[in-house]
């Protein structure tokens, strides 16, 4: 006589899940974390392309697992993590954006009319400018670009603008 062991809980939600793609893209932010490995590899699996990305957008973890792209071809795999890495870097780029808009802002209020200054902010240097009638830019470079030329080319956009 054979006894199979019954699924577990984890295995029928995953499961549940992978029949209904809208719900399981609904329901993505309130998972436990540890259903994601293995609806992400099921879902690739199964090339349910669109959960994927949407598990990618939402992952809980600090990095993907690639392992179940092994049993692919060189090129499948290496589309595959370059689909995923794109909407990564696409993610990035709308962070990386926002720090700019949001530090250039705070900047500016807290500059003095007619003032150049340089303020470090994590790993950048932002160079500000505000003129006496308000009008102000912001550089924002690494520790190595010249301060001098950041606020020539200040000078010179904001001249041009007024």
């Amino acid at each position: 006589m054979n006894i199979q062991t019954p699924p577990t809980l984890l295995q029928l939600a995953g499961e549940s899940l992978l029949r209904n793609q809208a719900s399981a893209i609904a329901a993505l932010e309130y998972l436990p974390a540890a259903l994601f490995p293995p609806l992400f590899i099921q879902t690739y699996r199964r090339r349910i392309w669109e959960l994927l990305k949407a598990m990618v957008h939402a992952w809980p973890f600090t990095f993907l697992p690639l392992g179940c792209l092994s049993h692919l071809s060189l090129n499948e795999a290496l589309k595959a993590v370059l689909d995923e890495l794109d909407i990564l870097f696409a993610q990035e780029r709308t962070s990386v954006q926002e720090f700019m808009t949001f530090t250039s802002q705070l900047i500016v209020e807290l500059s003095a009319k007619g003032n150049r200054a340089s303020v470090k902010e994590q790993e950048y240097l932002c160079h500000v400018y505000v003129q006496n009638d308000s009008l102000a830019g912001v550089v924002i470079a690494d520790s190595e670009y010249p301060s001098q030329v950041a606020f020539t080319l200040l000078e010179k956009v904001l001249d041009h603008s007024s």
